[in-house]
């Protein structure tokens, strides 16, 4: 059992003297275990994550996503419309539509990395809902194709992981 010891200093009854407060932590240090693995599967995944609100800014993207982009690995993309920057704005907003009614979508679409290369990418993207059940953000999973020298390695690499997860083929909507 691990245990946190507050201690004060009190008057009582008109004398000096200390007040110990103990708590069990030791679901509070579990909880805490459970957060980092989380964190470390996002963060070390090769497949781009990407957590934005629900209005397509992105909260959070991981060095995955950033790779498919062909972004430096010091960019910031935090701010950024997702749907905009990835797809355009014909495409993002019916992203954005079939998320907020069916609350996923699936499909593949091409784009441009930033060195200019035409990539296909698949995005599968789920609302992330409170204990209501309301919904509070997106995440969205990306895999780039045509990455290059190395793309056919790092494409059967995403897919052994994509098919655990589910990844198919074209727009379900």
């Amino acid at each position: 059992m691990a245990v946190e010891i507050s201690v004060s200093s009190i008057d009582y009854g008109r004398k000096p003297a200390l007040l110990a407060v103990m708590r069990d932590v030791t679901a509070h240090q579990e909880a805490e275990a459970s957060l980092r693995l989380l964190e470390k599967a996002i963060v070390s995944s090769p497949l781009g994550i990407v957590i934005t609100d629900l209005k397509g800014q992105i909260i959070y993207a991981n060095q995955g996503y950033l790779d498919i982009l062909g972004k430096p690995k010091t960019t910031d993309l935090t701010g950024t419309d997702a749907m905009k920057a990835d797809f355009g704005k014909e495409i993002g907003p019916q992203i954005m539509e079939q998320l907020q009614i069916q609350g996923f979508f699936s499909g593949e679409y091409s784009r441009y990395r930033s060195d200019g290369r035409l990539i296909d990418v698949h995005i599968l993207a789920t609302l992330v809902s409170d204990e209501k059940g309301n919904p509070t953000r997106d995440t969205h999973d990306s895999a780039g194709y045509g990455q290059g020298v190395d793309g056919d390695l790092w494409l059967r690499k995403i897919s052994r992981q994509s098919r655990s997860v589910g990844v198919t083929g074209r727009n379900r909507g």
